[in-house]
């Protein structure tokens, strides 16, 4: 495999719920006023039918499947077990309130035929100052007590409310009850998965269907860890690097996040593990490896190769954030 900054088309790479914006249309080339929820900026979901396309050299018009297929060790630093991109990035553009919703544990996911779905947030600028994030249970709630609020469609007062401060790192493990509120612009990293629960959504009807969307109360009592009270975002670690400030934002099994901010240009690492660059900048920043250039606009991201070592990103005013697949 030849080595260089891979980066993807983003034209039909989004899904539109009733919750969705505006924010994210011109970037996907959504239909005039069609609200756009979630883009997926690097997806290896062929089941979903919305999977990465190279749009930049020599691999341009290969999907991420089919890189994965042929160089899986080469794009990651380690074989994974199924040869596929272990992780999901998107974008949420949240103009009201997502449902209130839970991810299942690994037990419960097979009971009901599902996987197991542990993401995280990074709240973007752009995010109104008003807007709230729901992670955990407040205080002393109880299975009975919400399943009692949860028939009267009473559910937000016994969620853990936090503020969506630009900057916030949040972790959302399997089992953690969640809900992101109107408002947000978060940049999601999740496991290679989409089971969701949805346990309440407001008591909406969809537009479209004229129906209220699918609720999963069964599963999604059996997935919530009641014992889950007043979750915290994470708190940054400082990592050394004279050329800018570079912060340690999220470690887990499943993956991890640096956010970097620089004044002009950076040498950087991929520490033999693929990295995906994303540009949370509103200027362009260029990731250069091996002779190519790669121009990232706002929301831009670069997956660079496990086989590469070194390479720079250049921009004014530098702000983005390195997310890798931790080794399975």
């Amino acid at each position: 495999m030849k080595f260089y900054p891979l980066t993807f088309d983003y034209a039909g790479m989004f899904r539109s719920y009733l919750w969705g914006g505006q924010r994210l249309a011109k970037l996907v080339n959504a239909p005039a006023n069609e609200p756009v929820a979630e883009l997926w900026a690097v997806s290896d979901r062929p089941e979903e039918g919305i999977e990465s396309t190279v749009a930049n050299g020599e691999y341009a018009g290969q999907t991420l499947v089919s890189l994965m297929r042929q160089y899986p060790t080469e794009l990651l630093g380690f074989t994974p077990a199924n040869n596929r991109f272990p992780i999901l990035i998107k974008i949420i553009d949240a103009q009201q309130p997502l449902s209130i919703q839970v991810h299942p544990p690994k037990a419960v996911a097979e009971q009901f035929h599902g996987t197991p779905k542990a993401e995280a947030w990074f709240v973007l600028p752009g995010t109104q100052p008003s807007a709230e994030l729901f992670a955990g249970l407040a205080p002393q709630v109880t299975h009975d007590q919400f399943q009692v609020a949860l028939a009267k469609g009473e559910v937000e007062p016994l969620l853990h409310k936090l503020p969506a401060a630009v900057g916030t790192m949040l972790n959302i493990p399997n089992g953690r009850v969640h809900g992101i509120g109107a408002g947000n612009l978060i940049l999601e990293v999740q496991e290679n998965s989409n089971t969701t629960y949805r346990v309440f959504d407001y008591n909406r009807v969809d537009a479209k269907t004229g129906q209220p969307r699918e609720l999963h109360i069964d599963q999604a009592l059996a997935s919530i860890n009641f014992a889950d009270h007043e979750p915290q975002p994470e708190l940054p670690v400082p990592l050394a690097d004279e050329q800018g400030t570079r912060v340690q934002l999220l470690a887990t099994e499943h993956f991890s996040l640096e956010h970097m901010t620089a004044s002009t240009t950076v040498r950087d690492h991929t520490h033999g593990l693929a990295t995906i660059v994303a540009n949370t900048s509103s200027t362009p920043t260029t990731v250069t490896a091996n002779g190519v250039a790669a121009e990232l606009p706002e929301y831009g991201m670069a997956l660079v190769p496990a086989g590469i070592d070194e390479f720079t990103v250049t921009g004014n005013a530098l702000d983005y954030v390195l997310i890798r697949p931790s080794k399975a």
